[in-house]
């Protein structure tokens, strides 16, 4: 098992911390949004989205289309409500791993020239959060969509748009830091390797690549990271470690029982949002049959002792 992940540093907290457990951030926590409050009006001007009962997507990747030819096999929303979500799960993971990243990393992004990547940012919550904590480094964030804040972020932190199963813009030996979280559900399995050894280019030598991943679409992902990065050739050190997160109810613990409640919101919110791929493109059930389905699966997380497994590697680049 590796170390346990770094907490944010302390003049920076915006939530109350205890010697053993970092708190959520009470003034901040995020709400999903109730179903009848996710509908957003489609922009007939829009070639970048198209929406399926009144839930936007991006157009490349319209859930409806099966036929798509690409590496990536992301069929998640991208609207606010997605937003809403993402949000919640960075809270919960940052609760369960009691910090934003695990690697050993915290006084090289101190330095003033240090450089942090953040792959696949989804709504850049993580990449804002170290731009702040470490106000000396540079930080780039990149994803499919831009739906990132672009003017009430850090100055210190830019986002761009980019693949990550293309080849990154950035030349050899760029970045101190390159972490990448929760692409189970975007990429194809034969994607992963490839992705990995082209994040490690542009870790400088010295630095670290992080991944963070669910036991999700692909069962055995977050088991081969640690693997993955060795496979690079390049990098040593590389650690690997496990939380388990709750998704039934914890009375007797609080803190147990509010992490469990962050995951189930997260849960279900996720797979609502698959409904239009699993109901209109896939067609493997009719829309009544998965809505009980969600139901069911609530009702299970709430009686049952089930757990949500996620898992970290953490590699040095050697050169």
């Amino acid at each position: 098992m590796g170390n346990a992940c770094s907490k944010r540093p302390e003049k920076t907290l915006d939530r109350k911390a205890t010697a053993t457990t970092e708190q959520f951030p009470r003034s901040v926590e995020p709400k999903v949004k109730k179903e009848s409050e996710r509908k957003e009006p489609p922009s007939p001007n829009s070639q970048l989205h198209t929406y399926v009962n009144d839930t936007r997507f991006l157009a490349a990747f319209n859930p409806l289309n099966t036929d798509k030819e690409t590496d990536l096999i992301y069929t998640l929303p991208n609207d606010d409500a997605e937003i809403d979500r993402l949000h919640l799960q960075h809270y919960m993971l940052r609760f369960a791993w009691q910090g934003n990243y695990c690697a050993p990393v915290t006084e090289m992004l101190k330095q003033s020239e240090a450089r942090i990547l953040d792959a696949g940012c989804g709504s850049g919550i993580w990449a804002m959060e170290m731009a702040t904590d470490f106000p000396h480094a540079q930080v780039e964030a990149f994803d499919l969509a831009a739906v990132q804040p672009t003017t009430i972020k850090p100055n210190n932190l830019e986002f761009s748009v980019h693949d990550v199963t293309q080849p990154l813009p950035w030349p050899d030996n760029t970045f101190d830091f390159v972490r990448m979280r929760f692409l189970v559900v975007g990429l194809k399995t034969e994607t992963w390797p490839l992705v990995i050894k082209e994040l490690a280019r542009i870790v400088k030598p010295g630095g670290y690549l992080e991944l963070c991943e669910p036991m999700g679409a692909d069962l055995h992902i977050a088991r081969k990271l640690k693997g993955y990065i060795q496979d690079c050739g390049n990098m040593e050190k590389v650690t690997e470690d496990k939380r388990e997160i709750p998704s039934c109810r914890h009375p007797g613990n609080p803190q147990l029982d509010r992490l469990a409640a962050y995951a189930r919101d997260d849960m279900i919110a996720g797979l609502r949002s698959f409904k239009p791929a699993v109901v209109g493109g896939m067609k493997q059930m009719t829309s009544e049959e998965y809505d009980e389905a969600i139901k069911g699966a609530l009702a299970e997380m709430e009686v049952g002792k089930g757990t949500w497994s996620t898992f970290v590697a953490y590699g040095r680049k050697t050169a």
